[in-house]
């Protein structure tokens, strides 16, 4: 437990700062342990990243099993799997952004490490295909090794494409969710060995399921379902804006909370993130700001609009909570 407590503080402060802002000091201060412990575990900072990237990969690498296990064909098992891994990196929004961006920033070992894992995936999604329906594009002769090199090179492609694809979403900072990358995806994966007619039905199939999940286990992203009593703005739809949410509810309960409170109860330790992220809520008509005198902090309401948002929120998240316990 206590190595997994600092294998999630090493993720958080390098989400924030980066590797190479990332120290031993602020990992146990974030994880609320010893220097002594953390030497017990791993011998330096760079273990302690490796640790990360190893666990991001376990992870992954069962989630897209799980995804072929009860598939009854490639395209179905892929299209589970890569929808796995999608609802996966949305839910851990840290974790995401340090194993597709910071591991490439952290220095070449961490880089080859990250690409051994990357391979792991690769022979996990594209080795259980069938025989291509078409010659591969890079298939210049008829000899077996040049057909072999040929296939191996569009694997590779092919992934690299995939994860590229999420590469750019993450460091573009977009606000939709990663799911809504699943139809995308499809096309890229299934090109290579199916028809025209094949790739665009696998296209197609894989936006109907972004949607599926979206509906089910995106809650909070009502906004962009047609049917919501309530419009929240999809920034606040997207499962990395958990902390714009948790301030807006915290500000509903406690009108007049200054940006230090708000911070606390949201679990923001950076008191210019907090200005930030009430900045934006401001801004799309939730939050207010209260005039003070000069030298007292900053006081925050709800508007109307943030009201109405704030309590759909906590509905949503109460039937969240209850859906979990009765599928658990």
């Amino acid at each position: 437990m206590q190595r997994a407590g600092l294998v999630e503080a090493m993720t958080a402060v390098v989400a924030e700062r980066g590797f190479r802002g990332a120290t031993v000091e602020q990992v146990i201060r974030r994880a609320k342990a010893s220097r002594r412990a953390f030497y017990a575990h791993f011998c330096s900072i760079e273990d302690c990243f490796d640790a990360v990237l190893d666990d991001a990969a376990e992870r992954t690498a069962a989630l897209i099993a799980d995804g072929f296990a009860d598939a009854s064909s490639w395209e179905e098992g892929v299209r589970e799997a890569l929808a796995r891994l999608l609802v996966f990196l949305d839910s851990e929004p840290e974790l995401a952004r340090v194993w597709m961006i910071e591991a490439i920033a952290a220095g070449s070992w961490a880089f080859e490490r990250r690409e051994r894992h990357v391979a792991t995936l690769r022979r996990l999604i594209v080795d259980q295909r069938p025989p291509p329906s078409r010659r591969l594009p890079y298939a210049l002769t008829d000899s077996r090794d040049a057909e072999s090199l040929a296939e191996s090179q569009t694997v590779i492609a092919v992934m690299a494409a995939a994860i590229g694809m999420v590469h750019t979403h993450l460091l573009a900072r977009r606000e939709q969710p990663l799911i809504g990358l699943l139809g995308q995806m499809m096309g890229v994966v299934s090109a290579p060995y199916l028809d025209a007619g094949a790739v665009a039905r696998e296209v197609l199939a894989g936006e109907r399921r972004a949607r599926e999940l979206l509906a089910t286990r995106y809650p909070l992203a009502r906004a962009q379902i047609p049917d919501a009593s309530v419009e929240v703005p999809p920034a606040l739809g997207d499962p990395r804006s958990h902390r714009a949410r948790r301030c807006l509810c915290y500000v509903a309960a406690h009108p007049g909370a200054s940006n230090r409170a708000v911070a606390d109860a949201a679990g923001i330790r950076s008191h210019t993130q907090a200005s930030e992220v009430l900045r934006r809520l401001q801004d799309l008509g939730l939050l207010e700001k209260q005039a003070q005198r000069a030298g007292l902090p900053n006081a925050w309401r709800v508007t109307e609009h943030g009201r109405v948002v704030a309590g759909a929120l906590e509905r949503s998240a109460v039937e969240t909570v209850a859906a979990r316990g009765l599928t658990s």
